[in-house]
């Protein structure tokens, strides 16, 4: 019985001192942006819990999301909607804009922060590109930085059942497209 009751208790003991589940972000994705929001958020679990640390974390968040849209993999597997082409003039030169969104996709697991995330490219895009893009079509796209976003553009906002994350928009020049 001692021995049992022993037993049991160094078993109790070991898993008491054994390696410590992962906390934070834990769903499995190969899209950069939402690994890097999802690992933000679970060091910050306490983000809304008073003004004061609201607005201390709302700042830093900003300023990470802005450093994150200076990776080269930004975008990377990031799922983007095009809204609308138009043509426009950047620094003189008659150009095509590609407006890309985020969207929501019902399909997506629940454990997915894509349908939280809210982002707008305007992707100057070659006219050797320009035939490959249709609006309302879902694509992957590879781009550099053109114009950086305003920090003061992001946000997050909680409540009860939903949240959401405004990581802003960006300009960009767009060096590839796939089509999802």
């Amino acid at each position: 019985m001692k021995k049992s009751i022993l037993i049991i208790a160094a078993a109790a003991l070991m898993a008491a001192c054994g390696p410590k589940k992962e906390e934070g972000f834990t769903h499995k994705t190969d899209v950069f942006l939402e690994n890097k929001v999802g690992n933000y958020l679970a060091k910050h679990p306490d983000w809304k819990s008073t003004e004061d640390k609201d607005a201390e974390v709302t700042s830093d968040f900003r300023d990470s999301v802005i450093i994150w849209s200076n990776d080269d993999r930004f975008f990377e597997n990031l799922p983007l909607e095009l809204k609308k082409l138009e043509n426009e003039k950047v620094q003189n030169q008659d150009v095509k804009i590609a407006y890309f969104e985020t969207f929501n996709d019902p399909t997506r697991v629940k454990e997915s922060l894509l349908n939280d995330m809210r982002l707008t490219i305007r992707g100057i895009v070659p006219p050797s590109q320009v035939a490959q893009l249709k609006e309302g079509q879902r694509y992957t796209i590879s781009a550099s930085m053109y114009k950086q976003g305003r920090k003061k553009d992001v946000s997050y906002t909680k409540e009860e059942k939903s949240q959401v994350f405004d990581l802003g928009s960006y300009t960009f020049a767009v060096t590839g497209v796939k089509p999802l």
